[in-house]
């Protein structure tokens, strides 16, 4: 059985995406699309996806310069179906 996903992986995705959180851009770098892709492929069940929400909600709400608007739309611009909205305001506990 595999370990369940840890808070550090899921906050570990936003070092590469960071440039981008904070002034956005017509595209993702492809080091943060990377990051979400892997981070999206090892939330396989529900309570890991509901483990990376919250990480990701706590690491978002205290990196400061971050552009919540752009939170939400990383995964789309990198072609990633992810299984709930990310941004700083998340339910997690809607997340299936």
């Amino acid at each position: 059985m595999a370990d369940a996903i840890t808070c550090s992986q899921s906050q570990g995705v936003v070092l590469p995406c960071l440039g981008y959180l904070r002034n956005g851009g017509a595209t993702v770098p492809a080091s943060c699309c990377g990051a979400v892709r892997n981070l999206n492929n090892l939330a396989k069940t529900k309570p890991d996806r509901q483990t990376v929400c919250r990480c990701l909600e706590a690491v978002l709400k205290v990196i400061p310069g971050i552009k919540p608007a752009v939170v939400g739309g990383i995964p789309g611009k990198c072609g990633i179906h992810f299984s709930f909205q990310i941004s700083p305001t998340m339910d997690c506990n809607k997340v299936q």
